[in-house]
């Protein structure tokens, strides 16, 4: 059975919101891979990643995050995050994610962060 996962793209302006629902593993690659081209046509220099407490990510799914944050910093684009479980921003930060992206507490923090 096939992983439940859900990826909403939603870009304004300079602003790129992904919103990640369920499972993210191997088999998210190719709507992560749209996604990414999808905001880099449309020229968003800022990415925020939404997650909810609720979300799994396995070793492929981090790969995948790992694969977005380095393209995006090759391409001078900043990555941020929110509604990550405690769990997962541990592992994000012994896994050195943190040193590339930045982890924010809610939707508005990031929103007031990454437009200053």
């Amino acid at each position: 059975m096939e992983p439940v996962f859900d990826l909403q793209t939603h870009i304004e302006g300079a602003l790129a919101l992904l919103t990640f629902q369920g499972e993210l593993t191997g088999s998210a690659e190719d709507a992560l891979t749209q996604a990414y081209q999808k905001l880099a046509l449309a020229r968003a220099t800022n990415i925020l990643l939404q997650f909810h407490e609720k979300d799994y990510l396995n070793s492929a799914g981090i790969a995948l995050l790992i694969a977005l944050v380095s393209q995006a910093r090759k391409e001078k684009r900043q990555v941020g995050v929110f509604g990550l479980s405690n769990h997962f921003q541990k592992i994000f930060d012994m896994i050195g994610l943190t040193d590339y992206l930045t982890i924010y507490q809610g939707e508005a923090e990031a929103r007031r962060l990454v437009s200053a």
